[in-house]
């Protein structure tokens, strides 16, 4: 089964290739966001991976905490020391920031945001009250618009190395490199710069370097990887070719049904009389639906199996009433009544009470015929 990336980037597709040998391993994300829309790690939790997420945002942390069953959801920010400090949410985002000036060129640009107090608690804290002993943290992600080397800073490198390091490295909603203040703190604790994707950059510890050989190439084709948006889109053209295939079945059954050749003529009719309707005058339309009719009624009176659906149809619906009304009128207009009389007749009589009924209004409609000519 091909990989589903969930990520902005791609990022979760080069860790996959890095660390796919790894079974049930172990992450920690800070700045989670959602937990499924640009998330790192919704597809190594599938996978059966667990970890820690840091999340602030009260919104976005319920989301994480209601999905991620299996993993430690935390409310905090992440700073140099523990206590407290102003964060600024951009509603409706995973923009939350601790820097006042990333705030302000928010809401310059027109997004709502909120301020607040949140709890801080620095990297190496978090690991030692979370982390279980003896765990390996396979990567670290950190992304905290614009607070990235607060977080650097507060993790002890020498007790708390995870296998990869990867940190977004532009300011925030821009392309402008921003990892010169920060990258010196992880090059001087022994880690080794192995990528860069043009949003983030990617580090490896040096004791875990054959892994560096993972990062030489971008996502491509040999990685076998679907994004979300692709399996989501495919799924729904799977699902309307389902419904159009039970549609196209449906329709099959209708078209080869014996109501449906029955009915045909009179479908024929009414098509018809919707062009005449639309394109004929009042009385050119009169004139040419008689007529129509009295080929029609020929027609089914002149094949017996046919006769006996439509009368059938006929009475169920109502169509005899009509036929009472209008038959008289239609024969005195017509020049072959006996052809009418003679083909809805059985050994010379009505083959049946429906038969007769309609019978004795053709009847009726032949002797004023007779009697007027």
């Amino acid at each position: 089964m091909s990989f589903i990336s969930y990520a902005q980037n791609c990022e979760d597709v080069i860790l996959w290739r890095a660390l796919k040998h790894v079974k049930n391993g172990f992450y920690i994300d800070v700045g989670a966001a959602w937990p499924e829309k640009h998330s790192v790690t919704k597809a190594f939790y599938d996978r059966g991976w667990w970890g820690i997420n840091i999340e602030p945002n009260p919104t976005l942390f319920t989301s994480l905490s209601n999905q991620r069953g299996r993993d430690i959801n935390l409310q905090v920010a992440v700073g140099v020391s523990d206590g407290e400090v102003m964060i600024s949410y951009i509603d409706g985002t995973g923009l939350s920031t601790l820097d006042n000036s990333i705030a302000n060129l928010h809401k310059l640009s027109g997004h709502n945001v909120i301020s607040a107090m949140i709890n801080t608690q620095s990297l190496g804290r978090i690991f030692l009250s979370n982390v279980p002993f003896g765990q390996d943290i396979h990567f670290l992600k950190i992304d905290i618009e614009g607070s990235e080397k607060q977080a650097i800073l507060s993790n002890n490198w020498t007790t708390y190395r995870p296998w990869i390091v990867l940190v977004e490295a532009t300011l925030p909603m821009s392309q402008q490199e921003s990892f010169e203040e920060w990258e010196p703190i992880l090059l001087g604790a022994d880690y080794v710069f192995s990528y860069a994707d043009g949003l983030n950059r990617f580090y490896v510890a040096k004791e875990q370097s054959y892994l560096i050989n993972s990062f030489k190439y971008p996502p491509n084709i040999f990685d076998d990887f679907s994004t979300i948006e692709k399996a989501h889109a495919e799924a729904r053209a799977q699902q309307a070719e389902i419904i159009l295939n039970r549609c196209l079945v449906q329709l099959d059954i209708i078209y080869s049904s014996k109501s449906w050749r029955v009915t045909s003529p009179l479908r024929w009719l009414m098509s018809q009389l919707r062009l005449l309707r639309a394109y004929g005058s009042r009385n050119r339309v009169k004139s040419a639906a008689k007529k129509v009719l009295v080929k029609v009624l020929q027609w089914i009176l002149a094949n017996p199996k046919i006769k006996s659906v439509a009368t059938q149809l006929a009475w169920k619906i109502g169509v005899i009433h009509l036929l009472k009304t209008y038959l008289r009128k239609l024969l005195e207009a017509h020049h072959e009544p006996n052809q009418l009389t003679q083909s809805h007749l059985v050994n010379g009589q009505p083959d049946s009470p429906r038969a007769k009924y309609i019978y004795q209004a053709l009847n009726s409609g032949m002797k004023k015929y007779k009697n007027e000519t």
